[in-house]
């Protein structure tokens, strides 16, 4: 779900463990083409990377596959000791599916449309580790937001939890994401 805490749990890593040797790099998917270049100067790095392709979502047209194929499970050239790859999405399926497929399959595109689909398939199914971030229920909503007025030194309102939920509700989602600006927007108007 989105606003979970996907990305912030990852980032999270470097503080706790960068005084041990941990490192971050952060590559997006538009800059996959330098995948090849950028594991092997890291392979020669004293350090231990997460290297972090945040909000992985992919079109399956990405020429750029067959990197992140071989930097989950190796070629000829190992995958470095070093180095391990983390990706967070909001999709469920890197690969968007959708009822047009068949029409471009109707209307001249790949006659073989599913090969393309495997293959971006394969790529998801590397991925050794898979967490799930589900949706809030009011419950865990509520609380995440009381825990966070509580480490801001805010003191609510006696209906604070109304509030929070109308918040919520104006932006569709109860996430920590929302919980966390709520907080902010009652710190502010506790400062004016």
């Amino acid at each position: 779900a989105r606003g979970s805490g996907k990305s912030s749990l990852i980032r999270a890593l470097l503080p706790v463990f960068a005084p041990l040797g941990l490192r971050m790099v952060q590559l997006n998917v538009q800059h996959l083409y330098v995948l090849e270049e950028l594991v092997d100067h890291l392979r020669q790095q004293p350090w231990r990377f997460i290297l972090l392709c945040d909000d992985l979502t992919l079109k399956g047209d990405e020429t750029h596959l067959p990197e992140l194929k071989v930097l989950l499970e190796g070629s000829l050239d190992p995958v470095p000791d070093n180095l391990l790859l983390y990706a967070s999405s909001n999709r469920r399926h890197l690969l968007p599916e959708d009822k047009n497929n068949l029409a471009q399959i109707a209307a001249g595109g790949e006659l073989h449309h599913g090969d393309s689909v495997e293959t971006t398939l394969s790529l998801a199914d590397r991925f050794g580790l898979w967490l799930s971030f589900y949706s809030n229920n009011q419950q865990e909503y509520l609380a995440i937001t009381a825990k966070l007025l509580e480490d801001a030194d805010i003191t609510p309102q006696h209906n604070w939890e109304e509030a929070a939920m109308r918040f919520a509700r104006k932006r569709g989602v109860m996430s920590g994401r929302t919980a966390r600006h709520f907080m902010r927007t009652l710190a502010q108007q506790n400062h004016k």
